[in-house]
């Protein structure tokens, strides 16, 4: 037999794993900023991001001006045919049979011209490495506000859906009331059944709506599809701007996009610096250093240093092709950093319009939603007293429902505006200095 003291700890085991079961069970509230937070940090997308951004960064290094000697080591033998010795010489043979080699070579650029032009070529693909991720992270941000709306409006017609359904039944209820004070007409019971039935299948929509909205958000933030989440609406609505034009000049200062072109505009400038300098020589050193099988013609140890000018003066017209192709690549940039401008522009107008059209439907869904609601009242007092009758309740509710959901609608377009509005500005993420 379990005695107490054992039957109390179990009984405290069960309980906690139940307690613990509810827990787990619990959604985890999350405002939009703070999934977007999570996203960032957590996601596939982010991580896949942030490995391009580690890719991008080596494929760099190599074009960092810096002393980078080069040390070769080589080792080799050689098994050749009969020896060869120079007549009347009482030295080992010119060719043995055997011949061995161990060598190193060490090589240092001493002089270069362009060397200013190598090092801002460098640094801008190092921050064009930064500026291509920051630009997955904003769409990555955006995104994730986008579903995070999308769960709050499966959330919002979830609980429209449910108190649809509770008063189907109450309509239904009053109905039979009515008909049994013979104030009602048999006919109302069918219309309030179909009511009923419709409400339901609404009900069945939105609890799919829903489930789908769950799983993409936590797909977006790397969380298992079926983990509870619910979305916090913000505690005060956004407010546009009088106008736009602030935001599009914080556009130009922070979009990643048009980042993206002024430092790839700056590498091609060096680039183009560069193609202008390939005409100048170049200063190397070179040494050497063998431990070889001696021969008539070589020392067994050899050792070796030199200084190495290179200027090629002719080269079939390659330089002069290279410079006319880096010319070319900077006047492209040029063009496409014009247009990236107008771009932004409009981008930000169309977002900034997008918010003023979601407060003015706002303000117009918030009026028809109170004379929905005073219309309902009467319709159905109306009824009770047997002045009315039951399609104009059912007609009076479908308008009250239309326009609550046209308000939640209208508050949820601008949430999702002021997003496309900050993402439009370049300020979805915050812009910081590369390391």
């Amino acid at each position: 037999m379990i005695g107490r003291k054992s039957l109390f700890i179990l009984v405290a085991l069960i309980a906690y794993g139940i307690s613990l079961c509810r827990a787990q069970e619990t959604p985890t509230s999350l405002t939009i900023s703070q999934a977007i937070q999570i996203a960032l940090q957590q996601s596939p997308q982010a991580q896949a991001a942030r490995y391009e951004l580690a890719s991008a960064e080596a494929a760099a290094e190599p074009d960092r001006p810096v002393a980078r000697p080069s040390i070769t080591a080589t080792a080799s033998g050689t098994e050749q045919g009969q020896e060869v010795r120079l007549p009347g010489i009482s030295a080992p043979p010119t060719l043995p049979e055997q011949f061995g080699q161990i060598k190193l070579e060490f090589e240092q650029p001493l002089y270069r011209a362009g060397l200013g032009a190598a090092k801002n070529r460098y640094q801008a693909e190092r921050a064009i490495a930064y500026q291509n991720y920051r630009k997955e992270l904003a769409d990555i941000a955006l995104s994730v506000s986008k579903a995070c709306v999308d769960l709050l409006r499966a959330q919002a017609g979830l609980k429209a859906a449910e108190e649809g359904v509770a008063f189907a039944k109450e309509y239904a209820a009053l109905v039979e009331r009515q008909i049994t004070a013979g104030f009602g007409k048999p006919v109302d019971r069918a219309l309030a059944q179909s009511q009923t039935a419709e409400a339901e299948l609404g009900l069945a929509k939105a609890q799919g709506a829903y489930h789908l909205a769950k799983m993409n958000l936590n797909r977006l933030l790397g969380r298992p599809l079926e983990a509870s989440i619910q979305i916090v609406p913000p505690a005060s609505l956004p407010e546009p701007p009088s106008s736009p034009e602030e935001a599009i000049a914080t556009a130009q200062t922070q979009r990643p996009d048009l980042l993206l072109l002024d430092l790839q505009l700056q590498a091609a400038k060096a680039g183009l610096s560069l193609a202008r300098l390939a005409t100048q020589p170049t200063l190397s050193f070179h040494a050497e250093l063998a431990e070889q099988t001696r021969t008539a013609l070589v020392p067994q140890h050899y050792a070796a240093a030199t200084i190495e000018l290179d200027w090629q003066l002719l080269d079939k017209g390659e330089r002069k092709a290279n410079r006319a192709q880096a010319e070319n690549a900077v006047e492209r940039l040029v063009a496409l950093r014009q247009d990236a401008l107008s771009g932004i522009v409009l981008d930000v107008t169309q977002a900034w319009q997008q918010m003023e059209e979601a407060k003015a439907q706002l303000a117009l869904a918030q009026v028809q939603l109170e004379s929905s609601k005073a219309s309902l009242a009467v319709a159905e007092k109306a009824y009770e007293v047997g002045q009315g009758t039951a399609l104009d309740i059912k007609n009076a509710y479908h308008d009250y429902t239309t326009s609550q959901q046209s308000e939640l609608q209208a508050e949820y377009d601008l949430i999702a505006a002021e997003f496309a509005f900050r993402h439009a500005q370049g300020t979805i993420v915050p812009q910081q200095n590369p390391k």
